[in-house]
Protein backbone atom coordinates (compact mmCIF):
# COMPACT_ATOMS: atom_id res chain seq x y z
CA UNK A 1 0.00 0.00 0.00
CA UNK A 2 1.42 3.44 -0.72
CA UNK A 3 2.30 5.48 2.11
CA UNK A 4 -0.04 7.86 2.90
CA UNK A 5 -2.25 4.77 4.10
CA UNK A 6 0.37 4.73 6.87
CA UNK A 7 -0.01 8.08 8.13
CA UNK A 8 -3.81 6.69 9.36
CA UNK A 9 -0.57 4.82 12.13
CA UNK A 10 0.51 6.57 15.10
CA UNK A 11 1.41 5.27 18.45
CA UNK A 12 -1.11 3.99 21.09
CA UNK A 13 1.68 7.00 22.75
CA UNK A 14 0.64 9.05 20.46
CA UNK A 15 -2.98 8.72 20.60
CA UNK A 16 -2.62 8.94 24.94
CA UNK A 17 -0.53 11.95 24.47
CA UNK A 18 -2.87 13.87 22.46
CA UNK A 19 -5.81 12.96 24.69
CA UNK A 20 -4.41 13.19 27.51
CA UNK A 21 -3.68 16.86 26.67
CA UNK A 22 -7.10 17.21 25.33
CA UNK A 23 -8.38 16.58 29.01
CA UNK A 24 -5.87 19.04 29.83
CA UNK A 25 -7.51 21.71 27.64
CA UNK A 26 -10.87 20.61 28.83
CA UNK A 27 -11.94 19.20 25.11
CA UNK A 28 -15.55 17.89 25.59
CA UNK A 29 -14.67 14.47 23.81
CA UNK A 30 -11.36 13.69 25.15
CA UNK A 31 -12.51 11.21 27.45
CA UNK A 32 -13.63 9.20 24.61
CA UNK A 33 -10.34 7.42 23.14
CA UNK A 34 -11.66 4.72 21.65
CA UNK A 35 -9.63 1.41 21.24
CA UNK A 36 -7.87 2.50 18.04
CA UNK A 37 -4.70 0.05 18.66
CA UNK A 38 -6.18 -2.81 17.42
CA UNK A 39 -7.30 -1.15 14.01
CA UNK A 40 -3.58 0.71 13.91
CA UNK A 41 -1.90 -2.35 13.76
CA UNK A 42 -4.27 -4.08 11.11
CA UNK A 43 -3.57 -1.23 9.22
CA UNK A 44 -0.65 -1.47 9.30
CA UNK A 45 -0.22 -5.69 8.80
CA UNK A 46 -2.44 -4.55 5.33
CA UNK A 47 -0.58 -2.02 4.22
CA UNK A 48 2.19 -4.71 3.87
CA UNK A 49 0.50 -6.81 1.08
CA UNK A 50 -2.64 -6.43 -0.45
CA UNK A 51 -3.17 -8.57 -3.31
CA UNK A 52 -4.96 -6.16 -5.49
CA UNK A 53 -3.78 -2.69 -5.73
CA UNK A 54 -5.31 -0.76 -8.18
CA UNK A 55 -5.32 3.12 -9.40
CA UNK A 56 -8.15 4.85 -7.97
CA UNK A 57 -10.31 7.74 -7.67
CA UNK A 58 -8.68 8.20 -4.17
CA UNK A 59 -11.20 10.58 -3.19
CA UNK A 60 -15.03 9.49 -3.52
CA UNK A 61 -17.57 11.30 -1.58
CA UNK A 62 -21.29 11.78 -2.73
CA UNK A 63 -19.91 16.04 -3.37
CA UNK A 64 -17.27 14.50 -5.90
CA UNK A 65 -20.29 12.71 -8.24
CA UNK A 66 -22.54 14.97 -10.37
CA UNK A 67 -25.69 13.94 -11.67
CA UNK A 68 -25.82 14.14 -15.58
CA UNK A 69 -28.45 13.62 -18.57
CA UNK A 70 -26.58 10.62 -19.09
CA UNK A 71 -25.62 9.59 -15.43
CA UNK A 72 -23.80 10.15 -12.55
CA UNK A 73 -19.87 11.12 -13.33
CA UNK A 74 -17.22 11.12 -10.80
CA UNK A 75 -14.94 14.62 -10.52
CA UNK A 76 -12.36 16.07 -9.15
CA UNK A 77 -9.76 13.97 -10.12
CA UNK A 78 -6.64 15.30 -8.21
CA UNK A 79 -6.51 12.93 -5.22
CA UNK A 80 -5.60 9.76 -7.85
CA UNK A 81 -3.88 7.16 -6.36
CA UNK A 82 -3.40 3.87 -5.96
CA UNK A 83 -5.47 1.79 -3.59
CA UNK A 84 -6.84 -2.27 -3.23
CA UNK A 85 -9.72 -2.79 -5.49
CA UNK A 86 -11.42 -4.57 -2.63
CA UNK A 87 -10.49 -2.19 0.52
CA UNK A 88 -11.79 0.97 -1.83
CA UNK A 89 -14.96 -1.09 -2.86
CA UNK A 90 -15.82 -1.62 0.47
CA UNK A 91 -15.28 2.25 1.49
CA UNK A 92 -17.20 3.56 -1.49
CA UNK A 93 -20.50 1.12 -1.13
CA UNK A 94 -19.96 2.71 2.90
CA UNK A 95 -20.05 6.35 1.41
CA UNK A 96 -22.61 5.90 -1.57
CA UNK A 97 -24.69 3.78 0.64
CA UNK A 98 -24.89 6.30 3.41
CA UNK A 99 -24.25 3.68 6.37
CA UNK A 100 -27.48 1.91 5.04
CA UNK A 101 -27.44 -2.30 5.52
CA UNK A 102 -29.11 -2.74 2.36
CA UNK A 103 -27.62 -0.28 -0.04
CA UNK A 104 -24.02 -1.39 0.79
CA UNK A 105 -25.10 -4.71 0.18
CA UNK A 106 -27.08 -3.94 -2.93
CA UNK A 107 -23.86 -2.01 -4.09
CA UNK A 108 -21.14 -4.90 -2.84
CA UNK A 109 -23.46 -7.34 -5.17
CA UNK A 110 -23.37 -5.27 -8.39
CA UNK A 111 -19.35 -4.75 -7.30
CA UNK A 112 -18.90 -8.57 -6.88
CA UNK A 113 -21.70 -9.57 -10.04
CA UNK A 114 -19.23 -7.09 -12.66
CA UNK A 115 -16.40 -9.30 -11.75
CA UNK A 116 -15.10 -7.59 -8.35
CA UNK A 117 -13.19 -10.06 -5.79
CA UNK A 118 -13.83 -8.98 -2.09
CA UNK A 119 -12.68 -12.66 -0.47
CA UNK A 120 -9.37 -11.63 0.44
CA UNK A 121 -10.70 -9.04 2.94
CA UNK A 122 -12.31 -11.44 5.26
CA UNK A 123 -13.67 -9.08 7.93
CA UNK A 124 -11.17 -5.96 7.28
CA UNK A 125 -13.27 -5.09 3.95
CA UNK A 126 -14.29 -1.55 5.78
CA UNK A 127 -10.87 -1.00 7.33
CA UNK A 128 -10.62 1.55 4.58
CA UNK A 129 -13.68 3.32 6.20
CA UNK A 130 -11.60 3.19 9.59
CA UNK A 131 -8.62 4.14 8.53
CA UNK A 132 -10.05 7.71 7.01
CA UNK A 133 -11.76 8.43 10.44
CA UNK A 134 -8.49 7.87 11.84
CA UNK A 135 -6.47 9.55 9.41
CA UNK A 136 -8.86 12.55 9.49
CA UNK A 137 -9.58 12.06 13.22
CA UNK A 138 -5.49 12.54 13.93
CA UNK A 139 -5.81 15.71 11.77
CA UNK A 140 -8.22 17.36 13.28
CA UNK A 141 -7.05 16.58 16.63
CA UNK A 142 -3.71 18.03 15.56
CA UNK A 143 -5.22 21.27 14.65
CA UNK A 144 -8.04 21.59 17.77
CA UNK A 145 -4.45 21.25 20.06
CA UNK A 146 -2.69 23.84 17.29
CA UNK A 147 0.05 21.32 16.70
CA UNK A 148 -0.83 22.25 12.96
CA UNK A 149 -2.81 24.14 10.40
CA UNK A 150 -6.58 24.02 9.83
CA UNK A 151 -6.98 23.17 6.13
CA UNK A 152 -9.95 25.08 4.49
CA UNK A 153 -12.60 22.21 4.73
CA UNK A 154 -12.62 22.22 8.42
CA UNK A 155 -14.19 25.59 9.63
CA UNK A 156 -13.56 27.20 13.12
CA UNK A 157 -12.29 25.75 16.28
CA UNK A 158 -16.32 24.93 17.18
CA UNK A 159 -16.42 23.06 14.22
CA UNK A 160 -13.14 21.15 14.64
CA UNK A 161 -14.25 20.12 17.74
CA UNK A 162 -17.65 19.13 16.87
CA UNK A 163 -16.16 17.01 14.24
CA UNK A 164 -14.08 15.26 16.69
CA UNK A 165 -16.59 14.74 19.01
CA UNK A 166 -18.77 12.84 15.53
CA UNK A 167 -15.97 10.99 14.54
CA UNK A 168 -15.09 9.38 18.04
CA UNK A 169 -18.43 8.41 17.90
CA UNK A 170 -18.52 7.42 14.29
CA UNK A 171 -15.47 5.00 15.78
CA UNK A 172 -17.79 3.16 18.41
CA UNK A 173 -20.37 2.89 15.96
CA UNK A 174 -21.33 -1.01 14.62
CA UNK A 175 -19.44 -2.23 12.09
CA UNK A 176 -20.66 -1.85 8.73
CA UNK A 177 -22.66 -5.01 7.46
CA UNK A 178 -20.83 -7.77 5.65
CA UNK A 179 -21.38 -8.91 2.29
Amino acid sequence: MPQWWRQAVHSPATWDRWFTEARRLGASWADRLPDIGAATTRIAELCDGVPDLVTTHGDLKPHNIVNSSSGPVLVDWDAVRTDSAALEAGRAAYIVGAGDSQRIRRILTAYTAAGGELGWTGPDLFLSVTRNHLQVLSELIQVWLGQADAARWMGDRATIESAIADRLLAMRAPAPPGR
